[in-house]
């Protein structure tokens, strides 16, 4: 705690900050194309323009994520990650419950087609 204080954080600052890194880095596998990484070629989410199904999709999105966050951010634990109802055939929702420092969060993620990239929200 003393070094939260050192820097004028406040333990629910400091919590808030972390949560934001986790949610910038789910944002950034989601919105990385796999092959296109310069530091690796294997970081990002790997091309499935070849599925046509909306489940089939989705499926092959949680498995990107989850290779993704095991091979670059391994203190970042899956829980869970559950498809929400969406308003349209072309839009993916998906509930993902995590642990990160042995705390829970529950983060919301779909993609945005118009600004054809993923959105991350807590």
């Amino acid at each position: 705690m003393g070094l939260l204080r050192k820097f004028g954080l406040t333990a629910t600052q400091n919590k808030n900050a972390i949560n934001d890194r986790v949610l910038q880095d789910i944002s950034n596998i989601l919105n990385s194309h796999k092959g296109y990484s310069s530091f690796d070629p294997e970081f990002g989410i790997a091309d499935c323009s070849h599925y046509t199904d909306q489940a089939m999709i989705s499926e092959f999105i949680k498995a990107e994520l989850i290779r993704n966050l095991s091979t670059y951010y391994p203190q970042i634990e899956v829980v869970k990650i559950t498809d929400l109802p969406s308003v349209t055939l072309s839009r993916i929702q998906m509930l993902l419950e995590i642990r990160f420092m042995d705390a829970p969060l529950k983060i919301r993620v779909f993609n945005d087609q118009g600004l054809e990239k993923w959105i991350v929200a807590q």
